[in-house]
């Protein structure tokens, strides 16, 4: 099977499809939106759907409830949110912990100049 985009406007609007001798044109008029499904949203994570309800019904992710019972929409802004919030730092060198700190002390300031008699 061969997809060839359109040249006209979006390759994600216009797809032409052939194969076994048939084409078919497929339109996707779906109009761009900021909001994130369930499954768009763990995705981004990389998680489990689970886990994004998990952490809905914790209070800890921000969610749009729809109609439904399980229609939830997210914000790409609430889901790298709660990744941040619910993040732990990994040392994985912890003698570059304390490189560092030497490096951050201060250092005295030592008078190079002679003194004045």
């Amino acid at each position: 099977m061969e997809v060839r985009h359109s040249a006209l406007g979006n390759p994600e609007d216009e797809r032409e499809i052939t194969g076994s001798g048939s084409t078919v044109l497929s339109d996707s008029n779906q109009i761009a939106t900021p909001w994130l499904t369930v499954d768009e949203a763990a995705a981004r994570a990389k998680c489990g759907e689970r886990s994004i309800y998990n952490a809905v019904r914790a209070g800890k992710l921000r969610a749009a409830r729809l109609g439904g019972r399980r229609e939830l929409r997210f914000l790409q802004e609430w889901v790298d949110g709660w990744l941040l919030a619910t993040s732990t730092a990994v040392v994985v060198n912890p003698n570059a912990l304390e490189r560092a700190d030497d490096t951050m002390k201060p250092k005295p300031v030592v008078n190079s100049a002679r003194p004045r008699i």
